[in-house]
């Protein structure tokens, strides 16, 4: 593994090899962006310069997706199968995390955990701390497109090629809800932020945010199941 630094300006990005995920860092005022791609190499740009200020490579295929944590670390996921973890402060490749059986789509820090979603159509649970695989979650028939961390409660959700969102109970790791609506893969998922400002006896994460390669965008009140609203973007 090795990384470097890189005067490549944030313009060219799209130009360069083809962009498969970015991620805003949300430390710093949200300065900079991560990105990977599939020329096997994550990059850390700077808004302010527009400029490339961090090159990291060591994935043996195309990026598929990035997240960071307030640490100083990145995960990518890749179609090598393998997440890695990055410290982007010293710059360096500090764990491969090494299970899934196909290209990893999806990877989401979430308290405590390192959540992954696989063409293998597996949920991966991972402890940041031993880098080691903590549970397997087996529910989903197609490729597992999202993954989120519900913020405040102990749960998260995945999307899928299966048309299904799925709720999972973190501290037993089952799943305790399926959502159905959706007439085709299932590519994103969000918790709705409107609700942190503690109005009435809504939680935080109390809406779900899907989008879906049927081109409609659906809010779900994850604690009953229920589509509350479908957004139609044909």
């Amino acid at each position: 593994s090795s990384s470097s630094s890189s005067s490549s300006s944030l313009s060219s990005l799209s130009s360069s090899s083809s962009l498969s995920a970015a991620k805003a860092r949300e430390s710093y005022g949200g300065r900079f962006v991560v990105s990977g791609g599939q020329d096997r190499k994550v990059k850390m740009w700077d808004l302010q310069t527009r400029q490339c200020v961090l090159t990291c490579s060591g994935h043996d295929g195309g990026v598929q997706c990035v997240d960071t944590s307030l640490k100083n670390t990145l995960i990518s996921g890749s179609a090598d199968n393998n997440i890695r973890v990055w410290d982007l402060q010293a710059g360096r490749c500090i764990g491969t995390l090494v299970g899934h059986t196909h290209n990893i789509y999806t990877v989401h820090y979430a308290s405590g955990m390192i959540i992954s979603g696989s063409l293998d159509s597996t949920i991966r649970i991972w402890d940041p701390n031993s880098m080691r695989c903590v549970a397997t979650l087996n529910g989903h028939k197609g490729w597992v497109y999202s993954v989120k961390g519900d913020p405040t409660q102990p749960r998260l959700v995945s999307g899928s090629a299966d048309l299904t969102i799925k709720v999972w109970d973190t501290r037993n790791f089952m799943p305790t809800m399926e959502m159905l609506g959706h007439k085709w893969h299932v590519n994103t998922l969000d918790f709705h932020p409107e609700f942190g400002s503690g109005r009435g006896n809504e939680s935080f994460s109390s809406r779900l945010v899907s989008g879906s390669g049927d081109r409609t965008v659906r809010v779900w009140d994850i604690n009953t199941g229920t589509c509350m609203h479908t957004l139609d973007g044909a």
